[in-house]
Parts: C-alpha cells; sequence; structure tokens
C-alpha cells in the first residue's frame, strides 16, 4: 500500500476525558510494529511521533511503562487526518495476531478483544469502557459490531481490529471480511457490520 505521510509528529495535546487512564507501553509497541504494513517510513514517523518529546526515537518503547491513552488517541487522530483512514485500519489489522484471538466464535473472539482492552491494554478509572465493544450474530457470517459511546479511538482503528479479530476466528484472510458502517444506537459511538 503506498501513501504520503506527512508530519504526524506535531506536539500531542492531552484530551479533557479521562486524563488518568493509561495504555500499557506493549500495546504502543505493537501499534509501531504493525504500521510497517504501510510503510517503513510511516512507521519511522509514527515511532518518532509516538515516543514523546525529549526523547531519542531509538530509545524506542518502554513496554512495561504506561502511557496516558489522550496522547495515543491524539497520535492516531492526527494520523487519519493526514494519512487518510486506510492507514489506521491497515496498522490496526497487523495489531490482532493469530495469538489473539484463541477461538473459531466470532461471539467469543470480540469478547475477547473487549476483554484485552479493558485489563491488559488499558488501566484507570475509565479503562474498562476506553475502547470497549459488543458484538451480535445478525445472521451466519454477519456480525454487528459496536464500539461503546466512551469509546476514544478513531472509527477506522476500530474497524482494523474487528477486520482481523473476524480473519483469525473464522480462518478466512483479513481481504475476505467485508465492513460495513451501521447506525449507531444512542450509547454506541460507532457501529459495522462485519462480514464473510
Amino acid at each position: 500500500m503506498g501513501c504520503v505521510v506527512t508530519d504526524i509528529s506535531s506536539e500531542t495535546t492531552r484530551s479533557s476525558a479521562a486524563p488518568q487512564t493509561e495504555v500499557a507501553g506493549a500495546y504502543v509497541s505493537r501499534l509501531i510494529d504493525g504500521a510497517v504494513a504501510v510503510s517503513s517510513v510511516f512507521q519511522e514517523k509514527l515511532r518518532r511521533a509516538l515516543v514523546g518529546t525529549g526523547r531519542s526515537p531509538t530509545d524506542g518503547i518502554d513496554e512495561t511503562a504506561w502511557r496516558p491513552v489522550g496522547e495515543v488517541v491524539t497520535t492516531l487522530s492526527r494520523i487519519r487526518t493526514v494519512a487518510g483512514p486506510d492507514v489506521l485500519r491497515t496498522t490496526a489489522a497487523q495489531m490482532v495476531g493469530e495469538e489473539c484471538v484463541e477461538t473459531t466464535d466470532p461471539q467469543t473472539a470480540f469478547a475477547t478483544l473487549d476483554e484485552r482492552a479493558a485489563q491488559q491494554v488499558h488501566r484507570g478509572p475509565a479503562a474498562d469502557r476506553v475502547a470497549a465493544c459488543r458484538a451480535r450474530r445478525v445472521e451466519d457470517g454477519r456480525w454487528r459490531v459496536a464500539t461503546v459511546e466512551s469509546y476514544r479511538y478513531p472509527p477506522a482503528f476500530a474497524e482494523g481490529l474487528f477486520r482481523s479479530t473476524a480473519a483469525f476466528a473464522v480462518g478466512v484472510p483479513r481481504a475476505a471480511v467485508e465492513i460495513e458502517r451501521a447506525s449507531p444506537a444512542a450509547d454506541e459511538r460507532h457501529a459495522v457490520v462485519v462480514s464473510w
């Protein structure tokens, strides 16, 4: 996938919603690793943006440290604005590996994605709501998946995660999983129908 990526490393602003909620350094590191699917240049720009001010990009991400989730969300939103939603979808899709989906049941796979986001990736008072999603079967091979109203990441990021989760759960290539937008309910931020 070729794209032109301009500067995404401008000063990070803090989000006003739940600034005490944090994201695991290992998750940020995996995000950077996933960016190579777009390009090595994009990966390096993302690394520079997420390493933070006052540190060398070669220092890398401390996988044992916790980062304010607002900083990561702001960077992802900037990527969506500068490089487009497809770049964000591709990067997010690469974050879900086969080891993350240990079931062939889509319901369990989406629930596990939600559980891992709450328990392993985020911490703080809003950790259980910062990346929460819900899924329900529409029919065979079609699932409606939605993020809750408090979901803070860009919708394209969620779509990438949902695509890979479905692909690994049912054993199809990511490219065989289709995502179509759906109308979110009053307590949802973003909804899609995932099909294969």
